[in-house]
């Protein structure tokens, strides 16, 4: 099982379904966009050897540098340090995620289920 929630991620404000009184036990929006500051922080820096500097990305996603650092190494730790992801792997969680997107239809990249892009 994944790693637990880190203090990293815990947001000071209640999410918008918490304040309404629908917690839930949902996630909540400012931990998904923290979260996804992070994957596209990881994904910039795995990528490109000539990534942003942290301190003009911190500044964009409006979190501090040190919460940026703190993002990054929690990820990194619930993800086993692993950023590679087989194509088997993406294909089967994109289609994971477009059958719970609300109005989603479509299909896995290339267009052919099971198939690899232009194969």
């Amino acid at each position: 099982p994944p790693p637990a929630a880190s203090p990293a991620f815990s947001s000071a404000a209640p999410s918008p379904a918490e304040a309404a009184g629908g917690g839930g036990g949902g996630v909540g929006r400012e931990e998904l966009r923290l979260t996804f500051v992070a994957a596209l922080r990881l994904a910039t820096k795995f990528l490109d050897d000539d990534a942003v500097a942290n301190s003009r990305f911190a500044a964009a996603a409006a979190v501090s540098k040190h919460r940026l650092a703190a993002l990054e190494l929690d990820l990194l730790a619930r993800l086993r340090f692993r950023l590679h992801v087989a194509y088997e792997e993406y294909v089967r969680l994109d289609v994971l995620l477009a059958a719970s997107a609300v109005g989603a239809r479509r299909g896995p990249p290339g267009g052919k289920p099971g198939g690899k892009p232009g194969g």
